[in-house]
């Protein structure tokens, strides 16, 4: 009976809203889940109207004007809003398991059910009322709102299409490492499983062979720690990939381990793999692959016991990409603005011994402009901070310059550019940098920021603009090596060709100016960049032959920005590219396979993306092609005149391609992961990567080796910035030629030729070409890293963002084919040395004698035995099983091997009891004897132990008496000493006492005599005064 509102209203008010609550369910296996039409139905498509109109005045973080007002809103309570109504299932879920071991019938689950209330997202609902078959529509109970209570009487009900329903299945509250295992899988089940990982801090989740990574936005204890590393490392040794937790360490590990593999005609012939990272901005791919190379640079020592000598170097090259290429941006705070693929070359004993490191389109237009919010290149800022350096060089603070104020932020919260910039000086000496390398460095980025803080202005008359240089004109010139007069020259004048060969100076205006020396910056600080990875490239150079090369791909994200041009064009692409190689590799191979082997399968339906990978790149009338051509054109074209070319042969006629609403300066192209508004505005300008004439001779002129040597087509052999390029250089030059000729119109001339070859769009698409090419030749393993929420915060998680990305990815896909086809492939032979066991006694022949007709046959007769005619299919070369099919016949063997293994065991068992006993039998007579040995050995050492005690006794009592008649003797002689001792003190001491009466009777006397002696003058003297007074007094009478 339907459960009536009331009391669905006090379970979801009774429970607790802390997604903390859910705990782990025991696995219930259930049949079809229940669904009112009994059918499956398609996912809800996203809102395209909501997605175009993000192509005016939003941001990329918020795809639409709805999307940017609800992320802040739904940030903070989805992930509670899908939670809470699950606190009562699972226990429902419990007390249905328990009902389910006491054997009572049960139903299925129809109080529940996924619902996609506004088209964006999904919902946890419940159903009032049973729903009527057939109908188009149901009517769903609301999941509360956090924070608002639901009314006293009813809840609020609302009515949804029942194609943006899913039902429910009580897996979908479990905790699973892998999301395949929960039945029924959709993207309203893995949208809720990512995110209570998420709040769980497991942020790794797997998806059958795919890993999916959400970015935490913060520091997880001991989740990369040394003995993680260890204890994957041992466990992959004895599990399979799938029996493991999920971990970035674990892809990294199946790599190295698949490489290790001989799948070759020869010895030393192995696969090679490639790790692909792919995601948003912000989702944490080069932190992925930072982890990816870390596990296997430990791998390969772990493995051979010995220390990797490029480990240091490889850690070093990493800082200084991260400080040439990365940047701050709204989405984060270390984005990479380039894209690279690295590769671990591995010698045939599976030991690292060198690596090569390609990069793709470095964002250089982001040295001349910027978004609000973000910051330069990090390289910038650290040279600000680097104290003697910037005095040295004449800098001050980073807000003095206008290439690092654009965006208006020039410090990053957490973030000490001092400290880093100490840090990437030392990374310089790792990779081999001289120390006059090092400084031509620095004076090269500090040109650069004094060239983006000159002044043009219009000057009078008929002459070229005036220049204005804050840092002086002498200090300038002194920077780029050349007089400042030659430096103005050639960014105010230009040298034009006329139709008769003569060379006429034009002046050029401020705006034109400036746009010269925005190219000269940009030229400059992409050859620094490509400089440094060829001295990274050769400070990893081989010692040694390789065998074999595992590639870590870390390449920007998909982008939908709220100005797209050329840079977004190109990065989209190669994600379609990166997209249609993931397609191939997962889905059309499955496919092919089934087909290949005659499987009775159903059409496997996939997303396809080559009809805009055409649109954007066929010849001739592919966006790429048409842009090169413009830019071929002597006459300048105008955006609305490019945009035109576009729409004339795909506007209503390519599915993939739209105008835009207003203006003809747009247009769209609908990607595999959405729409993208794309301006026209200075594509042309932006797709020409090359010089005028002026500034080429400029660099060229310079008296320093390293300008002439990084930034000119010119090399001085041995001098500062010379760099000799590796074999892989070299090869991978050859290759992008080779790829350039055979993709260039034959009917063109040469100088079209070259002309193309010299546009952003031909080199990217060539390196892109070659990359694909060098994927598709090796093994893919797949990280998908997903970005939770656009604020960086760690404890929130916006569903709408997460389930955008799943969406684009392809992760669905791959569960449902592998789980709705046949995962488990093995030979006939495989399959026949395998399970031989199972058929023993059936009387077919043995693996060692069967021919390839018997080993099919053999094959064939163990499915029919053991399996169900639907868990298994024959194909031409192989047998296919349904997944978890391999674990059963797997236990089936386990059981005969167990019975037979029982029948040998108690018939040895007996053998050995007859055998024991009569070994028992001579032991025995053998112990007994020792026993009594041992008992007589015994009584004798008691024996001799109390004779040598009474011995000993005896000796004491000797000793004692001579002891105390020595004693005594030595008391007497002691009291005579002592007497005469005592007499001879007494009588020293009676004659001291009389030499010292005397003495001090002496002095008494003495002292007496000395007294009355002054009496006795004094009276004297008185006596003649008396005398003296009588005989004066009678003389005067």
């Amino acid at each position: 009976s339907p459960t009536p509102a009331s009391t669905i209203t006090n379970k979801f008010t009774s429970e607790n809203n802390s997604p903390n609550a859910i705990t782990k369910l025991i696995y219930h296996p259930l049949t079809t889940p229940y669904h009112p039409l009994a059918t499956a139905h398609p996912p809800p498509a996203p809102n395209k109207h909501l997605i175009h109109s993000s192509y005016r005045g939003s941001s990329h973080n918020n795809m639409s004007h709805k999307r940017a007002s609800t992320v802040g809103r739904r940030a903070s309570v989805n992930v509670n809003m899908i939670l809470t109504p699950l606190d009562k299932l699972i226990q429902e879920s419990k007390a249905r398991r328990q009902a389910e071991e006491s054997d009572i019938p049960q139903k299925q689950d129809a109080t529940h059910i996924w619902a996609s209330l506004d088209g964006t997202s999904w919902n946890l609902c419940s159903l009032p009322i049973p729903p009527t078959p057939g109908a188009s529509s149901i009517l769903v109970t609301k999941p509360p709102v956090p924070g608002k209570p639901l009314p006293p009487d009813a809840p609020e009900t609302i009515e949804v299409e029942v194609g943006m329903t899913h039902p429910f299945d009580p897996t979908h509250a479990e905790d699973f490492d892998d999301a395949s295992i929960i039945n029924n899988l959709h993207e309203a089940p893995l949208l809720f499983l990512l995110l209570r990982r998420f709040n769980d801090q497991k942020i790794y989740t797997l998806c059958s062979d795919v890993l999916i990574s959400v970015n935490p936005y913060k520091t997880i204890p001991g989740l990369y720690d040394d003995d993680v590393v260890k204890r994957v490392w041992d466990e992959a040794a004895t599990k399979k990939f799938k029996d493991l937790s999920p971990h970035v360490y674990n892809v990294a590990d199946r790599s190295y381990r698949t490489m290790m593999k001989n799948t070759g005609t020869t010895p030393d012939s192995r696969k090679n793999q490639s790790v692909i990272i792919s995601g948003e901005s912000g989702a944490g791919k080069t932190e992925a692959a930072k982890q990816v190379m870390r596990y296997l640079i430990e791998a390969s020592k772990m493995s051979n016991g010995e220390s990797t000598e490029i480990q240091d170097s490889l850690i070093s090259a990493n800082v200084i990409l991260e400080a040439f290429g990365n940047a701050k941006t709204l989405r984060n705070d270390n984005s990479s603005r380039f894209g690279k693929y690295i590769k671990l070359m591995y010698d045939k004993d599976n030991s690292l011994k060198g690596a090569f490191t390609e990069h793709f389109l470095l964002e250089k237009v982001r040295l001349t402009q910027g978004d609000e919010g973000e910051r330069n290149y990090h390289v910038f800022y650290m040279l600000c901070k680097s104290g003697a350096v910037a005095e040295d060089l004449g800098l001050g603070e980073a807000k003095e310059y206008d290439m690092l104020t654009k965006g208006g932020c020039t410090e990053v919260n957490g973030v000490d550019d001092a400290k880093d910039f100490g840090d990437l000086k030392e990374a310089f000496g790792k990779i081999g940098l001289s120390g006059e390398e090092e400084k031509d460095i620095w004076k090269l980025i500090a040109l650069l920021m004094h060239l983006g803080n000159i002044k043009f202005s219009a000057a009078s008359g008929d002459g070229n603009c005036e220049v204005e240089v804050p840092v002086g004109e002498d200090k300038l010139g002194a920077l780029l090596g050349c007089e400042f007069l030659s430096v103005k020259n050639a960014i105010t004048i230009r040298q034009v060709r006329s139709g008769r060969g003569s060379l006429m100076a034009m002046n050029l205006n401020p705006q034109q100016a400036k746009q010269g020396v925005d190219a000269l910056i940009k030229h400059c600080y992409g050859n620094l960049f490509t400089f440094l990875v060829s001295k990274i490239n050769q400070s990893h150079k081989l010692s040694v032959a390789s065998n074999s090369f595992i590639g870590i791909l870390d390449i920007f994200g998909f982008e939908i920005m709220k100005y797209n041009s050329l840079s977004q064009l190109c990065i989209n692409f190669a994600n379609e590219k990166l997209q249609q190689q993931f397609n191939q590799q997962v889905f059309v191979r499955e496919r092919e396979l089934y087909l290949e082997e005659g499987l009775p399968v159903d059409v496997i339906t996939f997303k396809d993306n080559q009809p805009v990978i055409d649109l954007i790149s066929k010849k001739p009338s592919g966006l790429l092609p048409l842009l090169e051509e413009a830019g071929m054109l002597s006459r300048a074209v105008e955006p609305s005149a490019l945009v035109s070319s576009f729409d004339k042969p795909h506007a209503g006629v390519h599915p993939n391609y739209g105008k835009a609403r207003f203006g003809n300066e747009d247009f769209v192209i609908k990607h595999f992961a959405g729409e993208v508004l794309y301006s026209g505005k200075e594509l042309l300008s932006k797709n020409n990567d090359s010089l005028h004439e002026d500034l080429k001779i400029l660099l060229s002129n310079s008296t320093s080796d390293f300008i002439v040597n990084v930034c000119t087509q010119f090399e001085k052999e041995g001098a500062s910035g010379y760099v000799e390029k590796t074999e892989e250089e070299k090869e991978r030059e050859l290759e992008m030629e080779e790829a350039k000729e055979a993709s260039s119109n034959k009917r063109g001339s040469a100088k079209t030729k070259l002309a193309a070859s010299q546009t952003v769009t031909s080199k990217f698409r060539g390196q892109l070409n070659s990359l694909v090419e060098t994927l598709t030749s090796t093994e893919p393993h797949y990280i998908k890293c997903i970005k939770p929420n656009s604020s960086k915060s760690p404890t929130t998680a916006n569903d709408e963002l997460v389930l955008e990305q799943l969406r684009y990815s392809g992760v669905l896909e791959v569960v449902r084919i592998r789980r709705e086809g046949f995962p488990i492939r093995m030979s006939f032979t495989d399959f026949h040395k395998r399970f031989e066991i199972l058929c023993f006694k059936d009387g077919l022949v043995s693996t060692r004698k069967a021919t390839p007709e018997e080993n099919m046959a053999a094959a064939i007769h163990i499915c029919e035995k053991c399996l169900d005619p639907t868990e298994y299919a024959k194909g031409k070369t192989r047998m296919f099983l349904r997944n978890g099919l391999l674990e059963k016949l797997q236990q089936l063997v386990n059981e005969v091997y167990a019975t037979m293994a029982t029948k040998l065991q108690s018939r040895q068992r007996t053998k050995a009891a007859v055998k024991g006993f009569a070994a028992t039998k001579i032991s025995t007579v053998k112990l007994q004897n020792l026993q009594r040995m041992i008992h007589e050995k015994r009584a004798f050492q008691k024996h001799k132990a109390a004779t040598i005690k009474a011995q000993a006794f005896l000796r004491s009592r000797t000793e004692q008496s001579q002891f105390q008649k020595k004693k005594a003797a030595a008391s007497k002689l002691s009291a005579v000493i002592r007497g005469h001792q005592a007499s001879d003190g007494y009588k020293k001491r009676q004659t001291a006492q009389a030499k010292i009466s005397s003495i001090v009777r002496g002095k008494q006397g003495k002292a007496a005599f000395d007294k009355t002696k002054d009496l006795v003058v004094k009276l004297q003297a008185l006596e003649r005064v008396r005398e003296r007074r009588a005989a004066f007094n009678s003389k005067k009478e």
